[in-house]
C-alpha cells in the first residue's frame, strides 16, 4: 500500500555512505514496492536469502495437512498449547500435531531441513522428538527430513516403548513422487501403514 503521505527528502553524501542501503530498502518498504530479479529493474540486488528451513517446514505441515484430510481429525501447525512439564514453563513447538476431534493428540511431527550425515541423523532430533511424545502422550514421533529417498529409520527409546520414525523426502524428484511420500508419511502419522 503507497504511503499516505509524501517521503522525507534526502541527498547521498559523505555522512550517510553507509547507510545508504537501509535508507533505499526503507523507501521500498514504505512505498509499498519491491524489487525484480531480473535485469531490468530499477533496484540492483547484489542477493536474495530465502530461509529455506522454514519453507521445508511450511510445505511439511501444509503437505501433511492435506494427505490427513481423509483420516478422522485435525492438524495443528502452531505448536497448539502442548507442554512438557506439569507447570507449563516448556512449551512444546512441533511442526505438526495431529489430533483426534476431542482435541487429544493423536500423532506428532517435525520437518528438519538436513540431510544425513555419513553418521546418520544428528541425535539432538531424536532427543527432541522423544520429548514432544513425553509430553504429548504419545507412543510415536515422527522426523520428516529434506534428505532423498530411503527406508524409514526406527528407534525404540528404551524403558519407555517409543517409538522414533526418521523419514526422508525425496526433494528432488517429481512433485508426484515428493506427494506420494508425503502420503506415505500421513498414513504412518495416522497408524494407518
Amino acid at each position: 500500500m503507497p504511503p499516505t503521505r509524501a517521503l522525507p527528502n534526502w541527498t547521498a553524501g559523505p555522512d550517510n555512505a553507509r547507510l545508504r542501503t537501509a535508507i533505499r530498502l526503507g523507501e521500498l518498504v514504505l512505498r509499498g514496492a519491491s524489487y525484480e530479479l531480473d535485469d531490468g529493474g530499477t533496484v540492483p540486488v547484489d542477493g536474495l536469502l530465502i530461509n529455506m528451513e522454514k519453507v521445508f517446514e511450511d510445505f511439511v505441515a501444509v503437505s501433511l495437512r492435506e494427505a490427513l484430510r481423509p483420516y478422522s481429525g485435525y492438524v495443528i501447525t502452531d505448536g497448539g498449547r502442548h507442554f512438557l512439564d506439569e507447570a507449563h514453563r516448556v512449551r512444546l513447538l512441533p511442526d505438526v500435531v495431529w489430533c483426534r476431534g476431542d482435541g487429544t493428540a493423536a500423532g506428532v511431527a517435525d520437518a528438519k531441513y538436513k540431510t544425513d550425515s555419513v553418521r546418520g541423523f544428528p541425535n539432538a532430533d531424536l532427543y527432541q522428538m522423544a520429548s514432544y511424545c513425553l509430553g504429548l502422550g504419545l507412543d510415536r514421533g515422527h522426523l520428516i527430513y529434506a534428505a532423498g529417498d530411503r527406508p524409514a529409520l526406527r528407534h525404540t527409546v528404551r524403558h519407555s516403548g517409543i517409538e522414533l520414525i526418521q523419514h526422508t523426502v525425496p526433494l528432488a524428484a517429481e512433485p508426484s513422487a515428493v506427494l506420494t511420500a508425503m502420503s506415505r508419511i500421513a498414513a504412518a502419522l495416522a497408524n494407518k501403514s
